[in-house]
């Protein structure tokens, strides 16, 4: 098993990859392999950002841009008492997005992976909406 780079993923000859490639050039409009990643993860935040929202799931973290000005926080998918709240993301132009994709590199991601993990009958995420509500509260005392 090797690493994975933009590089290795645009010139991978096996039968998978070139599938999985030209899938992602259908669907996306896109072809370099950088786009298409980015593509990828955008549509996969995305997915997640509107299942957090939608309040079927523990409370997570949505990205929240009100202004395309103005740079974007983190807010819970689901404010006290289960109100949800307004999560449009401007520059993005989406209505619900959250950071999922990189639970390695981001905090928001971890959380989110709980909640969204805390909605299968096999897997208890037992704090997670605690846990969201806690660090948006230190992401806005810190920043």
């Amino acid at each position: 098993r090797h690493a994975m780079t933009y590089a290795a993923f645009g010139s991978d000859t096996s039968r998978e990859m070139s599938r999985a490639r030209g899938l992602l050039r259908k669907l996306s409009g896109h072809t370099e392999p950088e786009d298409l990643i980015a593509w990828t993860m955008v549509q996969y935040n995305t997915y997640f950002g509107e299942l957090l929202a939608s309040g079927t799931t523990q409370t997570g973290l949505l990205r929240v841009q009100h202004d395309a000005n103005a740079p974007a926080v983190y807010v819970p998918s689901a404010e006290k008492e289960g109100k949800l709240c307004s999560s449009r993301h401007a520059s993005l132009g989406i209505d619900h997005y959250a950071h999922c994709s990189s639970p390695i590199r981001r905090y928001s991601d971890m959380l989110n992976q709980h909640a969204i993990l805390g909605t299968l009958d096999w897997v208890s995420a037992a704090g997670a909406e605690k846990a969201a509500l806690d660090a948006c509260d230190d992401f806005h005392r810190s920043g």
